[in-house]
């Protein structure tokens, strides 16, 4: 789900902009100055603020996992200005618009069924965040065009890249890999096996995973360039955070690069996007190539 944040957007403000009916990191970046929710004192004590500066520092102490989480966001999010920048990434309006709207009814929605269809949502949020539905809405607005610009840079940054489609099925034991990997070499039919024996979240398309740059650094993909479409890979053991898995990969097929700029695939690439939203494992690829691009200094040690 998209998180709530936005900028109430006015028809003067429109008018300022080169283009009426687009939006692009530009407009983000003037949106992420504004932040109506906390960017003023969040308590008093004998008419002295208590600013977010002060609870930032009781957070570093007690839940620096939280702080470290909220850092990652924001660095992305200064990444994701340069990049959407950088490649002429921009929305439509209208759909940023509808999109508001989308979030906003699930919420409403969402607050009726857990609080009581006769509570009233709007005064909540007035109860809440000390702020107008109006303001509420402009926090909303920012952070759904933040989501729209990194789907689309990301979707963007891998389509001009030559890229592979793979599949895989991963499972705990080494003998059930060896198992599957048998049935496979005799010709069993890889999305079904990976249907009924994978517990990655790729089972339910049959091990389908995003095309994927052949550059690829990803873990789950290791060894795949090296394969030709419809070739199948050895059985690879996987290791994260001490748990070991097993991997067995298909090649599907190999992809052209599309080199064409932003406005000149953008149909192409929403249609594909409205097929194939963004997945886990591209966002975690244009992670790892942002920060080969940029000069990025976490000074916050990893919890």
């Amino acid at each position: 789900m998209i998180a709530a944040g936005w900028l109430f957007l006015t028809v003067g403000a429109l008018a300022a902009t080169e283009d009426p009916t687009r939006l692009g990191p530009e407009r983000l970046r003037e949106w992420s100055g504004v932040d109506p929710v906390h960017q003023r004192g969040l308590a008093t004590v004998d008419g002295v603020d208590v600013g977010a500066d002060a609870v930032l520092a009781k957070l570093f102490a007690t839940h620096t996992e939280l702080v470290y989480a909220a850092l990652e966001s924001t660095v992305r999010a200064q990444v994701l200005q340069l990049e959407a920048e950088r490649l002429g990434v921009f929305v439509d309006v209208a759909a940023l618009e509808l999109e508001v709207g989308r979030v906003l009814k699930s919420q409403q929605d969402r607050f009726a069924f857990e609080a009581g269809p006769d509570q009233d949502f709007e005064r909540y949020i007035a109860s809440r965040y000390r702020i107008t539905p109006e303001a509420y809405r402009s926090v909303i607005r920012r952070e759904v065009l933040e989501q729209m610009l990194l789907v689309r840079t990301v979707r963007l940054s891998s389509r001009q890249a030559e890229r592979m489609v793979c599949r895989v099925i991963v499972v705990k034991e080494r003998e059930k890999a060896d198992e599957l990997a048998e049935k496979l070499a005799e010709g069993a039919n890889f999305a079904r096996l990976a249907e009924q024996n994978s517990i990655d979240r790729s089972a339910v398309r049959g091990g389908l995973l995003a095309p994927i740059a052949r550059s690829t650094a990803e873990p789950l993909l290791v060894h795949a360039a090296e394969l030709e479409p419809g070739a199948l890979a050895p059985v690879e053991p996987l290791t994260n955070e001490g748990v070991t898995v097993f991997r067995l990969l298909k090649v599907d097929a190999h992809l052209p690069a599309d080199p064409r700029p932003y406005a000149e695939q953008r149909a192409d690439l929403e249609a594909e996007l409205e097929e194939r939203p963004v997945e886990a494992i591209e966002l975690a690829e244009w992670d790892r190539a942002v920060r080969a691009r940029h000069a990025i200094d976490v000074k916050l040690a990893k919890p």
